[in-house]
């Protein structure tokens, strides 16, 4: 069962406005996304019942687990976990592996476009890290900060579109 259009348009201003947050200022703020994540739990408890509502707050929590790693380890920033669970809130646990498998490649496509846009030297330096990667197994240590013609992802892009996508269209298949 989809969700009502007022409560859908809810959803988009508000991943719109996280993910452009993040593009132009690389931040999110904490109030944006506890408004994401409680109109997203509200709106299953309204539209479905509080059975969904748990499983859009497990789906929020699962979210952020899974990508709690990455942040530690430097890889992603806090506010774009904190946005992955927040509108994870919006789809319950049954939507979440389609999630995240969309998110995963709308961001491999946003890498691609900020690669394009990356100086010449930093998209060297990128290509070393890559070459590195693959040669050692393991992931170099490269600092979510824009520098020397670098431009960091905005990966709430990704999560946004990957959630919306959802929300409209139902899902994959």
């Amino acid at each position: 069962m989809a969700f009502p259009a007022a409560h859908l348009g809810v959803a988009t201003v508000l991943l719109l406005a996280a993910a452009g947050a993040d593009t132009w200022k690389r931040r999110i703020p904490n109030a944006l996304n506890a408004v994401l994540g409680l109109t997203g739990l509200w709106a299953q408890a309204y539209a479905r019942g509080w059975g969904a509502d748990a499983a859009g707050l497990a789906a929020a929590v699962l979210t952020i687990a899974v990508l709690w790693w990455p942040w530690l380890k430097g890889m992603l920033g806090g506010g774009d976990v904190k946005m992955a669970g927040a509108a994870a809130a919006w789809l319950t646990l049954p939507r979440l592996p389609e999630y995240l498998v969309l998110a995963a490649v709308a961001g491999g496509v946003l890498a691609l476009i900020y690669y394009a846009l990356s100086s010449r030297d930093a998209r060297r330096e990128i290509r070393m890290n890559l070459t590195t990667a693959a040669i050692s197994a393991t992931i170099p240590k490269v600092t979510l900060r824009t520098g020397a013609g670098r431009r960091s992802v905005p990966y709430s892009v990704a999560f946004a579109a990957s959630a919306l996508f959802l929300l409209w269209r139902g899902g994959l298949w």
